[in-house]
């Protein structure tokens, strides 16, 4: 056995199995945050361990790339090919293997390039966790949103910014309580989120309620790549909402995709509480619920989401129609994302 013999210290020169390739995908989605010569180094130095043949280091290598290529730049898996078949000459590989990739790869990668492409990071979450490392962002949301309220509100200084922001949104969601047009919303839908966003952010962002055009990420998470954002959300409203268990896992999908560029959590707890109340006649108290344990239990809840249930369940209410606790609940909901300068109930 090529990989049990490497492991014991004595690599097989001769063997060109395929042991090294099977496991090279994660290093090829870890790779995806970084260039593609240090995914190359790695690929080989990987391959060595067990399958040191050259071809076997130069295959890992090319596999390694092509994933980590496809994941930056999303591109089709014809394109995809071509790169592939560029790199083997310009290593240049051994000609061995240069023919195998002129013969369109191999029905073993070719299938796996296509599915990396269109696979759905909603199917394979450790995508989106493991291709995040040093991930450049692609257009802030909160940077382009910025420089849109300086355009509409003429407002320079970045603390005035953040307050006028705060007031306006907070003004808005305040209204869609009071006028009735929370009726209105399709609840669990990404349309009705879209009509929650637009509803707050219409007077800030002229992006409000619109799918985001970059692709974003958080400290070190990258959410839903752009090129999968619409079938995911198509996704995400087929999802089954009947019960709590069912509606928080709707709620992390949506979180991972954030459809938009800025204010993405202070729409989606409204859509929340709306799915709740509609589903289950609860909704949460997010007095209850402490900041730091609900951003960590977020941060997590892509790979693991018990935490995130077992701390919104505990803050369940039947007081569904109290206006009293939907204000409140919107002052913690920006008090999450730092706004605390007013009181909803007091604009």
């Amino acid at each position: 056995m090529t990989i049990s013999a490497g492991l014991r210290g004595n690599p097989n020169p001769d063997s060109q199995a395929n042991g090294a390739m099977m496991r090279i995908s994660p290093l090829g989605i870890f790779g995806a945050g970084f260039e593609l010569h240090q995914v190359a180094e790695w690929a080989m130095q990987d391959a060595a361990l067990t399958h040191p043949n050259l071809i076997c280091k130069q295959a890992n290598v090319l596999f390694a790339m092509g994933i980590a290529h496809a994941i930056q730049s999303g591109c089709e898996h014809k394109e995809l090919y071509r790169h592939i078949r560029q790199w083997a000459v310009d290593m240049p590989v051994e000609s061995a293997l240069l023919e195998t990739i002129k013969m369109e790869v191999s029905i073993t990668n070719k299938n796996t390039f296509y599915r990396i492409r269109i696979l759905r990071p909603l199917e394979f979450k450790g995508l989106t966790v493991l291709s995040m490392t040093k991930q450049q962002q692609i257009g802030s949301g909160r940077r382009n949103g910025v420089m849109i309220l300086q355009k509409i509100l003429g407002i320079t200084n970045q603390v005035e910014l953040a307050k006028a922001e705060e007031k306006i949104s907070k003004k808005k969601a305040k209204q869609l309580f009071d006028s009735g047009d929370i009726e209105k919303v399709d609840v669990g839908t990404f349309g009705g989120l879209a009509f929650i966003h637009a509803y707050l952010f219409d007077e800030i962002y002229d992006f409000a309620g619109k799918i985001r055009e970059v692709n974003i990420a958080k400290s070190n998470f990258r959410f839903v790549p752009l090129m999968y954002l619409e079938q995911s959300l198509k996704y995400i409203d087929a999802m089954p909402q009947g019960n709590f268990d069912e509606i928080i896992e709707k709620y992390v999908e949506m979180n991972i995709a954030h459809p938009f560029r800025e204010g993405n959590g202070r729409a989606t707890r409204i859509w929340l509480d709306l799915i709740l109340k509609k589903e289950i006649q609860q909704v949460i108290d997010w007095n209850l619920v402490d900041k730091e344990e609900y951003l960590s239990a977020m941060e997590r809840s892509p790979v693991k989401d018990v935490e995130i249930k077992l701390l919104l369940k505990s803050a369940l209410t039947d007081q569904i129609h109290d206006r009293a606790l939907y204000m409140k609940g919107i002052d913690v909901s920006y008090f999450y994302e730092g706004y605390s300068e007013f009181r909803t109930e007091e604009l």
